[in-house]
């Protein structure tokens, strides 16, 4: 899914999507994305691409528009030396032992 338009063309193949920020053109577009997905019925998962960090802390701010499921391991497929910042996250064991709880991190 690359525009809020292709929404309609996948409904009769899938029953959700994966937003990512960085092919929908940025929040906007993804807003939109997510509108036509819900007024369609269909699911909202949020996902980024390879990339750093910051790719990863801009999607923690639009995690309500997901249906609880997100994509956030991109920054973790570059070098450490390739990021800018740290996440604003945590990736956490979740109760099924698994990594990919999120954590939010508070400002202390």
């Amino acid at each position: 899914m690359r525009t809020s338009a292709d929404v309609a063309a996948l409904r009769p193949y899938c029953h959700g999507v994966n937003i990512k920020l960085e092919k929908a053109g940025g929040y906007r577009e993804a807003a939109r994305a997510w509108k036509a997905c819900k007024a369609s019925g269909m699911g909202v998962w949020l996902g980024c691409m390879v990339g750093t960090a910051l790719n990863c802390n801009v999607i923690v701010e639009i995690l309500g528009l997901s249906d609880g499921s997100v994509d956030l391991d991109g920054f973790l497929l570059t070098s450490p030396g390739c990021q800018p910042c740290d996440p604003s996250f945590r990736l956490a064991e979740g109760p099924d032992g698994l990594k990919g709880c999120i954590e939010l991190k508070v400002a202390e």
